[in-house]
């Protein structure tokens, strides 16, 4: 967030974030992030994450609602809350589960 309080992409902040939620430098979750957070798809990404994070604050009705959260983050933060390892076996697991629960 900027002076004005506008929001925009800082990938070094970014990185340093997922550095203090507990990704060391080593850890393939870490890898793939530092390498992602260099592509063009990431920055489409943090656009439209801009965009629903200015509507939610001006129009309460566009407010992010659990079913909005992407499955890929339901599993790492799973997995991280209970610290299992982030291997297939597991993501396929916690996916399965998560899908069965919910069945929206």
């Amino acid at each position: 967030e900027s002076k004005d309080g506008t929001l925009w992409l800082d990938r070094k902040k970014f990185l340093l974030r997922r550095k203090l939620m507990g990704d060391t430098e080593d850890t393939p979750t870490f890898w793939m992030l530092a390498r992602l957070t260099r592509t063009i798809m990431f920055e489409k990404f943090i656009r439209c994450r801009i965009v629903d994070l200015e509507k939610s604050t001006t129009d309460p009705m566009n407010k992010i609602m659990p079913h909005h959260i992407p499955l890929f983050v339901l599993t790492e933060k799973h997995l991280r809350r209970h610290r299992l390892p982030f291997n297939l076996q597991n993501i396929r697991r916690v996916i399965n589960a998560t899908v069965k629960a919910r069945p929206q």
